[in-house]
């Protein structure tokens, strides 16, 4: 799977990498959230909040990866020291 995404160019990389991640994270916090309101007397009356959480918190570690990923690909093109043989 790294070496499919490794043959991509930055920005698509940077894409799938943040599509993985954000929707693990998001995914969590939903599934958690529906587990402990379970568990509770009061909860809240509709499902929309924690939607609206969700996609808040996918949309935010969608674009640090994102952001990231072309950032540390770019720092590697520049400080990349090797000699280039193999």
């Amino acid at each position: 799977m790294f070496r499919f995404i490794a043959n991509k160019r930055p920005a698509i990389a940077g894409l799938i990498i943040g599509l993985i991640i954000g929707l693990m994270v998001a995914g969590g916090y939903g599934g958690m959230s529906a587990w402990v309101c379970s568990g509770i007397r009061t909860c809240p009356a509709s499902w929309q909040p924690f939607v609206l959480v969700s996609s808040i918190i996918f949309l935010i570690v969608f674009l640090i990866v994102f952001v990231a990923t072309i950032l540390f690909v770019r720092l590697y093109r520049i400080l990349d020291t090797s000699t280039g043989s193999v």
